[in-house]
């Protein structure tokens, strides 16, 4: 063999070892390749994924704040129209109070009271008022309409330590969530 055939047979087996190299390195690549498309795909997915649960839970949110808001301008009206009934009631204070039946109320909230805090307690009450009361042993303390309150009354143990508030306003402000319920119930109707 010459030197052109060892040098042919050299050059031969540096194709053959570049293909060789080239097929490895081809192989390689796809391999790297096909590893990176799984990898893309896989995070392609995952984005999709998160932004999908992101999506619902600003949906969410947003269905969530509009029930909110809903439910408030519902409460509103509500309210408003609880606090219409409300002034309804204090505006007829002065025609509820000549009616018989706010002179039975007071003749049976004074032996109530009576009751509850003795007979010597001290009864301040308006002068109108006043007179539907027969005297007992209570000390009644007599204001002028117009005073510290209308309709009803207030009395103190002899004692000083015990006090019973029954003035129409009390009355009413304690009965708010009965008429609360029963304006609810012709709000409905």
């Amino acid at each position: 063999m010459g030197f052109e055939d060892i040098l042919e047979s050299i050059n031969k087996q540096k194709a053959d070892k570049l293909k060789e190299i080239s097929d490895n390195l081809n192989s390689v690549i796809a391999g790297i390749l096909s590893g990176v498309e799984a990898e893309v795909d896989g995070y392609s997915k995952k984005l999709q994924e998160k932004a999908k649960f992101e999506r619902v839970q600003i949906m969410n949110r947003e269905m969530s704040k509009a029930a909110i808001r809903a439910k408030s301008a519902y409460n509103m009206e509500v309210n408003a129209a609880i606090e219409s009934a409300l002034g309804t009631i204090a505006e007829n204070y002065q025609k509820y109070m000549k009616t018989d039946q706010y002179k039975k109320l007071i003749v049976k909230l004074v032996q109530v009271v009576s009751k509850e805090l003795g007979d010597d307690c001290t009864i301040t009450i308006g002068q109108e008022d006043a007179k539907l009361i027969s005297r007992g042993k209570q000390k009644l303390n007599i204001l002028d309409s117009g005073n510290e309150f209308i309709g009803g009354f207030k009395a103190t143990s002899r004692d000083g330590k015990r006090e019973v508030d029954y003035t129409l306003k009390s009355i009413i402000e304690n009965s708010k969530d009965y008429i609360a319920n029963k304006v609810l119930e012709l709000i409905k109707e």
